[in-house]
């Protein structure tokens, strides 16, 4: 039985249909974006970025303009009660999170690793992890560093600047 590694493929591989989905993967992308949505149902043009650091959950929501307009940072233990639209939010983005940064080797995953949603799809950069870094966005949209989409975002609206066919990169 031949065993191989599913990782990031290249544009190529995917766009050949050789690249296999990850149900577990397209599962908890669909749950954080599900989430997410009710957040981000007052003002569908905004976004709202999770990012895990150690045992910390930040939530960020960014304008139309990407700038960042709220924040939520939480540790694990202390995140908003269960039935509240923002405790589902980070419960299911620490999820997405942990299983994300699980896929690195032993020792190189990122330190401060996040992801990036609509409240339709999901999104990550793994060579710029960071999302609530300066300049994040500018650099996504100029394509110095390729967005990883989950489930693709939005062709409307704000994350149609950070995703376009010939740079996000859909994975499932």
């Amino acid at each position: 039985m031949t065993v191989r590694m599913i990782a990031p493929a290249a544009p190529t591989l995917e766009s050949s249909g050789a690249f296999r989905p990850n149900r577990r993967l397209s599962s908890l992308a669909r749950r954080v974006a599900h989430s997410a949505s009710v957040l981000l149902a007052p003002d569908p043009r905004m976004l709202l970025g999770i990012l895990c650091e150690g045992d910390r959950i930040s939530l960020g929501w960014w304008s139309p303009q990407f700038e960042i307009v709220a924040r939520l940072d939480a540790s694990r233990s202390d995140f908003c009660p269960i039935g509240t639209a923002e405790g589902a939010v980070q419960r299911s983005g620490a999820v997405l999170l942990d299983w994300l940064i699980g896929r690195w080797p032993p020792g190189a995953a990122p330190t401060r690793f996040g992801i990036v949603t609509d409240g339709i799809g999901v999104a990550f950069a793994p060579e710029r992890p960071d999302p609530f870094l300066p300049g994040w966005f500018a650099d996504i949209a100029s394509g110095r560093h390729v967005l990883r989409e989950i489930r693709p975002l939005s062709p409307t609206g704000s994350a149609a600047l950070l995703s376009y066919q010939e740079q996000g990169i859909v994975l499932h």
